[in-house]
């Protein structure tokens, strides 16, 4: 059985995980569980550790202390090869988008997989890739509702539709659980909630742990049914959204 072989029937789990830099605390001892389906978003002002708590989960980022589980074992225990297998598993949509920009946009979408083809495989199929792959592809970014795009250079692209190419080659990676890190801060206010919600769907659909870093609290009300406050590093509360009020949400960004 493989690392991410999702018959394990287990999500994502983060016990007393902490980072520092320099001395400076990025995370104290911050749990999340996330079972498979389900969908949480992490709200909190800047600085409040949640682009770090994603990268540990998406092992970019090690941890001072703590433990991270995905199929019931522990990064920690993994070896450089086992490293390199999970990290095939986490799909993991940047703020910055991490698109190589003077390649096609299939190009970039079909990357998803380099971490199960390897390198030349996926130079390979970047060249010449097989007809079923390019309609997978297809059928990514049509329901992203830019397949129409698909062979145009992704350079030329407006930074809104940089961005469902990302989410695009995060899902084509059949990933086993999906992160995202401010994953429509370039989408105007309806595609951003149509965007979320496609999350949503496909985590539902595929069984996957979804967890979602958002600057903006209405959109994090409105698309996820779980939102975790963290502020300083901390989590301050973890709840079903409709239990958090709106007090609570102020008193999270309060200077």
């Amino acid at each position: 059985m493989g690392f991410c072989d999702k018959s394990s029937g287990e999500g994502l789990i983060a016990q007393k995980l902490s980072v520092s830099f320099s001395g400076t605390a990025a995370l104290q001892g911050v749990s999340l569980e996330v079972a498979a389906g389900e969908a949480v978003a992490l709200v909190g002002p800047s600085g409040a550790g949640k682009t770090t708590l994603l990268r540990v989960l998406a092992t970019a980022q090690e941890a001072t202390a703590g433990s991270v589980k995905l199929g019931g074992r522990d990064y920690a225990h993994l070896s450089g090869v086992e490293l390199q297998k999970v990290r095939a598993c986490i799909g993991m949509v940047h703020q910055d988008h991490a698109l190589v920009p003077n390649l096609r946009v299939a190009q970039n979408v079909l990357s998803g997989r380099l971490g199960r083809h390897g390198f030349f495989g996926v130079l390979r199929r970047a060249v010449r890739p097989p007809k079923a792959e390019l309609l997978e592809v297809h059928a990514l970014l049509d329901r992203l509702g830019i397949a129409e795009k698909m062979f145009h250079r992704t350079d030329s692209l407006s930074g809104g539709m940089q961005q469902r190419v990302a989410i695009a080659r995060a899902l084509f990676q059949e990933p086993h659980v999906l992160l995202a890190d401010e994953p429509v801060a370039s989408v105007d206010p309806a595609r951003a909630v149509d965007l979320l919600r496609l999350l949503r769907a496909v985590a539902e659909e595929r069984q996957l742990p979804l967890v979602v870093s958002l600057h903006d609290v209405q959109l994090a009300r409105a698309c996820f049914p779980r939102v975790v406050g963290m502020r300083a590093g901390a989590v301050v509360f973890d709840a079903p959204t409709a239990d958090v009020d709106t007090a609570a949400f102020e008193e999270l960004y309060a200077l």
